[in-house]
């Protein structure tokens, strides 16, 4: 591989590491928010995520693009959007750079690796953010 495209692919392999950390972090502090609640506040914040969609407005309902689905994340949890968006941009350069999906899985890998601690926390952070990069070049694509 050129140098200055690995060169690229080694500074995007440590910022992601930098995100994923962050991103634990940041889960960990709103878990023990959660847990410090009372029974009512916890049933309170749970009432709030939930939404009832009728099959019918379903199906009136436009399909969001991808940009409007990340302007929704930031706005319904701000930082922890902005980090998501962020690994998913990466991924995204990753396969733009290479063109070659085992190239993010192995990237994915040494960068879950990084710290047993959280290593099943960052595979699933990137199996998340990363489904359906590919796709759109006719290519089978990351896939969950």
């Amino acid at each position: 591989m050129e140098s200055k495209v690995q060169c690229e692919l080694d500074e995007i392999e440590k910022a992601l590491a930098v995100l994923l950390a962050q991103m634990f972090e940041c889960d960990g502090a709103k878990t023990e928010r959660m847990v410090a609640l009372s029974d009512a506040e916890k049933r309170e914040a749970i009432k709030h995520k939930l939404q009832l969609i009728l099959p019918s407005e379903l199906m009136t309902r436009p399909e969001p693009t991808m940009l409007q689905c990340q302007i929704d994340e930031i706005i319904k949890d701000p930082v922890r959007g902005v980090y998501k968006n962020a690994v998913r941009l990466l991924g995204e350069r990753i396969f733009g750079l290479t063109g070659d999906i085992s190239v993010m899985l192995k990237i994915s890998e040494r960068v879950a690796d990084r710290d047993k601690n959280q290593c099943d926390y960052r595979y699933a952070v990137i199996d998340e953010t990363w489904d359906g990069i590919g796709m759109s070049l006719n290519y089978p694509g990351w896939t969950a």
